[in-house]
């Protein structure tokens, strides 16, 4: 009979060279459209302060800002930003379409801080579908009220990322020309910042 002989493990794994290396306060991994509203919600948190140390927001993302599924995503944000509409008449109708499904916590945390969320969004220049100069809103599956704004009809979170990206892409320099925001990606073998 013949035996097989113990698998000898190594002494340590080697890894290659990192391609880069910087240094930040603050990394944030993935441009999507939460982590690009992390990365500019703490830059600006950090330029507040009144002890500015010249503290660095990075992004970091796996190929260049807009390559995420973020563009991709379709439809619209609902939000009680119409006339009469109350969060409260939201969270009831998206328990009522969640048939016992929807975690209460997460559904007021939604229903109350969705309409804020929207005009942060159309703050940093999200285009959002309007009609004679006031936000379209449209009714959808289990929504009894007109609540779901769109951007480009159903390319809505295309538009977002790119106000978003270009809201990271302008952010300027602190009062003390040290604090930044600035974006990469780990690429194999390549590194790119915006200009």
């Amino acid at each position: 009979m013949q035996t097989t002989p113990d698998p000898v493990l190594p002494g340590r794994l080697v890894a290659p060279e990192p391609g880069w290396v910087t240094r930040s306060d603050v990394v944030v991994v993935g441009s999507g459209i939460a982590g690009l509203t992390a990365a500019l919600r703490i830059d600006a948190a950090l330029r507040a302060r009144t002890d500015d140390d010249g503290a660095t927001v990075l992004v970091v993302t796996k190929d260049v800002l807009n390559a995420g599924s973020t563009q991709w995503a379709q439809g619209g944000i609902a939000a009680a930003l119409g006339p009469g509409d109350t969060p409260g008449q939201h969270e009831h109708d998206t328990l009522v379409a969640g048939a016992g499904a929807c975690d209460l916590d997460a559904v007021r945390a939604l229903v109350n801080e969705g309409p804020a969320a929207v005009q942060e969004l159309i703050a940093l220049g999200t285009n959002f579908d309007h009609h004679d100069g006031v936000l379209s809103l449209t009714r959808e599956g289990g929504h009894h009220r007109d609540r779901i704004a769109h951007a480009g009809g159903d390319a809505t979170g295309a538009e977002i990322q790119r106000a978003l990206i270009a809201a990271v892409e302008a952010a300027p320099p602190s009062r003390s020309s040290s604090t930044h925001l600035r974006s990469t990606c780990c690429a194999p073998s390549t590194v790119r910042w915006p200009a």
